[in-house]
């Protein structure tokens, strides 16, 4: 298992994934947006719900991907291979310190909100142990999983699942860049709305609560914070960037005017 947090609330994780494309190919940032949401639960027994922190092959050939994409013989293949499986095996057997779809904690009035975005060939559970550790001292973090092709692996809202690609260069990498700050913002919107108890056809919760119920109430919009590492430090500070002298002009985008 992985350390567990140590702050005084118990961690519950759920799976959101929001997208409003009529298709994978209409994917955009303003209309899609897939995450991990870990948030103080009421307390249940230990890992009532366990998860481990790959719960699919397809993470395990993203990671391996990054710095090892094509071998050109025999030989760098079935090490790949070899690496790909001894990934999968360590890390599906590993249980993240939280309770899946556990019922988060409603007596404790609005929790500040944490927007983490995620560094180049990872994705929605590397940095579980963070967002577990804040979790537990009573924030809400989403962690977005990438679809701009910088994560290691994203499964999108439709289902499909796309690997890594790389960062890029120069433009490519800028518009990539680009692409990250817009569905931080998506979410950012997302969770206003599930705040406000709104019904969202085109949201989806893993828990059992609808998402108009689900975190109503709960969500301290005022209190809105981004972080990320490495290239999710780049995306924290092109947000930032993108926010300056924001507040007056675009008060309705949430993540735009309460930095901090």
């Amino acid at each position: 298992m992985l350390l567990r947090p140590t702050g005084r609330f118990p961690v519950g994780i759920q799976d959101l994934k929001y997208c409003t494309a009529e298709s994978s190919s209409a994917i955009a940032a303003d209309n899609h947006v897939v995450a991990r949401v870990f948030y103080p639960c009421k307390p249940t027994g230990w890992l009532q719900r366990p998860l481990t922190w790959i719960r699919d092959y397809h993470y395990a050939q993203g990671y391996l991907s990054w710095g090892w994409r094509n071998p050109a013989d025999l030989k760098g293949r079935v090490m790949k291979q070899l690496a790909v499986n001894t990934v999968f095996a360590l890390g599906s057997t590993k249980l993240l310190p939280a309770s899946y779809n556990a019922v988060p904690e409603d007596r404790q009035g609005a929790f500040p909100v944490v927007v983490f975005s995620h560094g180049a060939a990872s994705m929605r559970n590397t940095y579980s142990i963070l967002c577990s550790e804040f979790a537990s001292r009573g924030f809400v973090v989403a962690a977005v999983e990438h679809a701009d092709g910088t994560a290691c692996c994203v499964q999108l809202a439709t289902g499909e699942w796309k690997l890594l690609q790389g960062l890029g260069s120069g433009a490519a990498q800028e518009a990539k860049c680009e692409y990250r700050v817009q569905e931080c913002i998506t979410l950012a919107k997302t969770l206003q709305a599930m705040n406000a108890g709104a019904d969202i056809s085109s949201l989806e919760l893993s828990g059992s609560a609808p998402p108009s119920s689900a975190f109503r109430n709960m969500l301290d919009m005022q209190r809105l914070a981004i972080m990320g590492h490495s290239c999710g430090g780049a995306t924290v500070a092109a947000a930032v960037a993108a926010s300056d002298g924001a507040a007056e002009q675009a008060p309705q985008e949430p993540l735009l005017t309460h930095f901090f």
